[in-house]
């Protein structure tokens, strides 16, 4: 017989031996006991060194203002107890007691952690929820401020593109612009949600201006609101100004007087487009791609273009097939950058 089976062999005898008398059966009572009182008391020890130790005091409490109470899902008026649930609750599937350690639920067990031992303890609580509030407000303030800006964003929109002007090589003065912006923020801004502007204050606010303008931009919603048919000219470069800020373009327009030929000056990966912009119920001529081509040399484009909603005759395409400029209808204009 192999060395090992005949130690488990003997093992057995003396077992069954032991357990036959009275001081061996009690002996086994005994232990089977034991092992069961193990089965129910340990998840309760568990539970226990795990409220305690989430329980135990921990310096400063709240680290980078994270918002606990979106993190537990709770309201900020939520009473401890539900507090204390809602934490033991979140935090069984990450216990690195039971499931083992691992970074990812190390951090979210911690962070669960954080906010028990910020959110139960009054003191500290207390503090949290200033401090969150503080955090907040400027969150809040710029929902509030977004909200003006929409309303004005098509006339500010036309107004950026007018006063943005381009000063030659690749140079655009904004200086004008940037007094309108703080015009606005004085006149319109202030007297809507004057502490709303405090809190972010006017920097904060200027650039609240160009993200709702760029947002609104590749919304592709500015210069949509009226029917073609009925807009005015200068409506018209408008909208044509907006087809290209959504198709990547860097858009400056002309004032009416002096334009030279140009009513839109676009840029875009170093490349400069001139465009006369005819909002005509007729053919469009030779008169507007002369200016095109006119307004070409004069601000030093590498291209120029004639964009319209309506057609053109036969001497203007003549025209434009000699000089290389560029006649388009106003669907194909956001198609720009791919027809130079």
């Amino acid at each position: 017989m192999h060395p090992i089976l005949g130690a488990f062999f003997l093992l057995f005898l003396g077992f069954t031996f032991f357990t036959s008398t009275e001081v061996g059966k009690g002996l086994w009572e005994a232990l089977r006991a034991a092992f069961y009182v193990l089965i129910v008391v340990a998840p309760i020890y568990a539970s226990f060194t795990f409220l305690q130790r989430i329980s135990s005091p921990k310096p400063s409490p709240f680290w980078d203002k994270e918002n606990y109470y979106e993190l537990l899902g709770l309201e900020v008026a939520a009473p401890e107890d539900q507090i204390i649930r809602r934490c033991l609750e979140l935090a069984e599937p990450f216990r690195p007691d039971i499931h083992g350690e691992c970074p990812a639920n190390r951090q979210r067990f911690d962070q669960i952690e954080r906010a028990y031992h910020t959110l139960t303890d009054r003191k500290i609580r207390k503090a949290y929820d200033i401090a969150l509030t503080e955090q907040q407000k400027p969150k809040k303030a710029m929902t509030k401020l977004r909200s003006v800006i929409w309303k004005h964003a098509e006339e500010l929109l036309r107004k950026r593109r007018r006063l943005v002007t381009d000063k030659g090589y690749g140079i655009l003065d904004d200086s004008k612009w940037i007094r309108e912006k703080r015009i606005f923020i004085s006149t319109i801004l202030r007297p809507a949600a004057n502490s709303e502007v405090d809190i972010i204050g006017v920097e904060g606010a200027d650039k609240l201006i160009e993200s709702c303008l760029d947002a609104k931009v590749r919304s592709g919603s500015s210069g949509k609101s009226r029917s073609q048919s009925t807009i005015d000219p200068i409506e018209f470069e408008h909208h044509c100004a907006s087809i290209l800020e959504k198709a990547g373009w860097r858009v400056s327009t002309t004032k009416a007087s002096g334009d030279q030929g140009a009513d839109i000056i676009a840029k875009k990966s170093g490349l400069t487009v001139v465009v006369q912009c005819k909002q005509y119920s007729q053919p469009v001529g030779n008169a507007a791609v002369q200016e095109a081509y006119a307004a070409k040399a004069h601000y030093r484009a590498d291209k120029a273009a004639v964009v319209t909603n309506s057609t053109y005759t036969k001497s203007a395409i003549e025209l434009a097939e000699s000089t290389g400029v560029l006649l388009l209808h106003q669907d194909e204009l956001q198609d720009l950058f791919s027809k130079l």
